[in-house]
């Protein structure tokens, strides 16, 4: 019975001890994980943004080589006769 009561005792000792340093340490690693976090997002953001940088530069491209071909396409279609304009026409619309 004695036995029982000094490892009761011990065991609310130690949640009290505990309880009481254990906010300061939490507020301690909370802020720990913020700055953590708040790194990590700033290093995803400036990989988004470069991903996007680059994708809107592949874009251009393609979109800068597609106007060639439609300017080719129109210029070589202009030759051919109305017949076959309106038929081109009607294909790529």
């Amino acid at each position: 019975m004695k036995k029982t009561i000094i490892v009761a005792a011990i065991f609310a000792f130690t949640i009290i001890v505990g309880a009481c340093s254990s906010p300061t340490q939490k507020v301690e690693e909370a802020k720990t994980e913020v700055v953590e976090a708040n790194n990590e997002l700033d290093d995803a953001n400036a990989e988004y943004m470069s991903d996007m940088a680059k994708y809107k530069a592949e874009t251009a491209d393609k979109i800068a080589a597609n106007e060639v071909i439609i300017k080719d396409f129109n210029a070589r279609i202009a030759s051919q006769k109305k017949d076959a304009q309106v038929e081109y026409k009607q294909k790529v619309a």
